[in-house]
């Protein structure tokens, strides 16, 4: 797929997800105020706070968002190497094989640079 379309998607969801979870904060120490405030003052007054610590309770069974959380991010920054030395690597009068009966390559002399491209299988 395409990343940078997944990173636009994944942020609008994390703004969106924020977004919820700040607006339940605000709604439950809304709710937790008015509890505190007027839940045992007079008997209208102890009702609706009764309600609402009622309403508190089930958002708080019925589960919240949880806040977004961010990745750490890192960056790197390389300073520019200068002049390279040419190859960089050499190999000279190496032997490869899957065992001492079975050489592929004997007595091979190879350089890399920067610009050698070589593949890396695995068995």
């Amino acid at each position: 797929g395409n990343y940078d379309q997944y990173a636009q998607t994944r942020k609008e969801a994390d703004i969106q997800q924020q977004k919820k979870y700040e607006a339940e904060q605000k709604d439950i120490q809304q709710l937790k105020d008015f509890v505190a405030k007027f839940g045992h003052g007079t008997k209208k007054l102890a009702q609706q706070g009764k309600s609402r610590e009622k309403i508190l309770n089930r958002k708080l069974e019925a589960g919240l968002t949880a806040a977004v959380v961010y990745e750490h991010q890192t960056q790197f920054q390389f300073s520019d190497p200068g002049q390279q030395l040419t190859p960089m690597l050499t190999l000279e009068e190496v032997s490869f094989g899957y065992s001492p009966d079975k050489i592929l390559y004997k007595s091979v002399d190879i350089g890399f640079d920067m610009k050698t491209r070589l593949p890396l299988l695995g068995a």
